[in-house]
């Protein structure tokens, strides 16, 4: 089975770096990736800088299989994305027809009129890959980024939450037409009231050689728990984890099933 793509998260603009706005989308794309075995190594925040940007992206690329980048796309001058790939990749501004077109109908759904700042959001590296953006102005796209050890793909999504929620799936269907090997995952979360990680912690761990030979009777499948403190002083999360080779409900049910067995009995009533 192919090396699952190591991940990297490029977050950018002035907003996130001032705390005018508050960023949630890292969270709503690790998630995401999460579903497909991947997880995010590093992210970086930066602010509307060309040069900082052009600078991280390429030393990003040098560590990295897939970046995603999110924000930038938009219509005024500090949206910089599309150029900045543009230039780390060595790929000249182009209008692109596809993302022209989107703009003319959504513009005319609203009657308004396509002028040069909404234009310039079909300025893009030339012979990108469109990501189609469902509920916004701003189209994605997708870049493969050259670097001594080999290509980096970059993905460029949209700063609105709701737009790159919606972006995210053709993202995914990339990553798995490119990585075929990518695992099945799913995650069921169990949470505890009233019982403080440290005793979590231990209970579970004075139970993992059951775990552990539990996951011994179903060589096919990889299991495993991870604790995580919900940010409420008497609310726990318990995460039971399965993997799988294929897409398979009853697979990953009867891989998690057992792990969860034991974690109700180590730890008392959970709630599902």
């Amino acid at each position: 089975m192919p090396q699952a793509p190591r991940v990297q998260l490029l977050l950018t603009g002035n907003e996130l770096m001032s705390g005018d706005t508050v960023d949630s989308n890292s969270a709503t794309i690790a998630r995401r990736l999460a579903v497909l075995g991947l997880a995010v190594a590093r992210k970086t925040t930066l602010g509307d800088d060309p040069k900082a940007l052009v600078a991280e992206l390429t030393a990003m690329a040098g560590g990295a299989e897939v970046i995603i980048v999110n924000g930038g796309l938009g219509p005024t001058v500090d949206d910089l994305t599309a150029a900045v790939v543009a230039e780390a990749a060595g790929l000249p501004l182009a209008e692109h027809p596809e993302a022209l077109a989107h703009l003319e109908r959504w513009c005319a759904g609203r009657g308004l009129p396509l002028d040069g700042a909404n234009r310039k959001q079909a300025l893009l590296p030339a012979g990108c890959t469109i990501l189609p953006n469902a509920r916004g102005s701003a189209v994605g796209f997708a870049v493969d980024l050259r670097v001594n050890t080999g290509s980096c793909r970059v993905y460029c999504t949209p700063g609105v939450p709701g737009e790159l929620a919606t972006m995210l799936e053709p993202v995914c269907e990339d990553l798995t037409a490119r990585w075929p090997g990518l695992p099945a995952v799913d995650i069921l979360r169990l949470q505890t009231f009233g019982l403080g990680e440290s005793t979590a912690q231990q209970l579970i761990a004075d139970d993992g050689a059951v775990i552990e030979r539990r996951r011994l009777l179903r060589p096919l499948n990889s299991v495993n728990w991870t604790l995580e403190a919900l940010g409420e002083s008497h609310w726990e999360e318990i995460g039971v984890t399965a993997f799988t080779s294929t897409w398979r409900a009853e697979e990953e049910e009867a891989a998690a099933s057992p792990v969860t067995e034991r974690v109700h009995l180590a730890t008392g009533l959970l709630l599902p």
